[in-house]
């Protein structure tokens, strides 16, 4: 179906989606109201924005913390080894020798939105603007799926 007459245009868009059904990664199209695809975009912004606050609160207050975690480690070698306990899934070693001439950056880098849940977990913090900020995050994202479901469903009407 084509929404090309002009009170259809003004209601419905072309949506896009991609995603994955059995580890095959699919693109699908469909015609949503704008009103449904400009909430979703909204929720998107919102949860970005989110996100960003947490590790913004996060950096502020326990980066230092996390890269004192290190200061134990007596060589790049041991560093290596607690990242890749850490994390299980390390670089090389040789590798992270040629990526870590600045070490301080490069853990600084470890510190982001996915390793987040990690690194608090190790460093033992409790802290409940976190945990607050952690809670908002939580909800809009499940906003977003819920938003994400019902263009999915609307976009075969």
């Amino acid at each position: 179906m084509v929404y090309d007459c002009d009170r259809c245009t003004q209601i419905y868009t072309l949506y896009t989606i991609e995603y994955c059904d059995k580890g095959i990664a699919s693109t699908s199209f469909g015609w949503v109201t704008r009103t449904s695809l400009k909430r979703n975009e909204e929720l998107k912004k919102h949860l970005s924005e989110a996100q960003e606050k947490l590790l913004v609160i996060a950096r502020s207050r326990y980066l230092d913390l996390w890269l004192n975690y290190f200061s134990e480690a007596k060589s790049k070698k041991a560093v290596w080894g607690m990242l890749s306990k850490l994390f299980g899934q390390e670089t090389s070693l040789s590798t992270f020798y040629s990526n870590s001439k600045n070490l301080t950056a490069y853990l600084d880098n470890y510190f982001n939105f996915n390793n987040y849940g990690k690194i608090i977990s190790v460093l033992n913090i409790d802290d409940a603007d976190l945990e607050q900020q952690m809670v908002v995050f939580t909800e809009l994202n499940q906003q977003l799926e819920e938003s994400n479901y019902q263009l999915y469903k609307e976009k075969f009407k």
